[in-house]
């Protein structure tokens, strides 16, 4: 019977070593998932953000404030720091670029890849107006 227990608590001490080992790697695991889940939400959003932003622009391609406006009024639901560009590739055409700085919360991953990656997204729409297109930061 004495044989039995000794036995029982060399077994519990080899699987309190061998959680104390495995959690740091399912923690990180988690934490990492977690900030690939973050960065695909918020590429999409940068995604809409850019659609939006060139459907406004094609419509009224001479106000290019106010497709930037569009486009940061779609992404309100992050703290956006990037910035948001209009230009005219051709003369019936718009093109809006989105860019975002995400920052990673796990900081083992952020060592590896760095603090923060750029996401940036591109969206070009041809102008439905019979204006012609202006970039952002010029006048029309």
């Amino acid at each position: 019977m004495r044989r039995c227990n000794l036995v029982r608590q060399e077994d519990e001490g080899a699987s309190l070593i061998e959680t104390a080992v495995i959690v740091p790697f399912l923690l990180l695991l988690a934490l990492g998932v977690m900030d690939l889940a973050r960065a695909y939400l918020d590429a999409a959003m940068v995604q809409e953000a850019a659609q939006e932003g060139a459907v406004f622009a094609s419509i009224r391609p001479g106000e290019p404030d106010m497709a930037v406006s569009r486009a940061e009024e779609s992404i309100a639901d992050i703290d956006f720091s990037g910035s948001i560009a209009v230009t005219c590739p051709a003369k019936d055409q718009v093109t809006v670029t989105v860019t975002y700085r995400f920052r990673l919360l796990t900081p083992f991953i952020g060592s590896i890849f760095g603090e923060s990656i750029d996401l940036t997204h591109s969206e070009t729409a041809h102008v439905l107006s019979p204006n012609p297109c202006v970039p952002s930061g010029s006048s029309p």
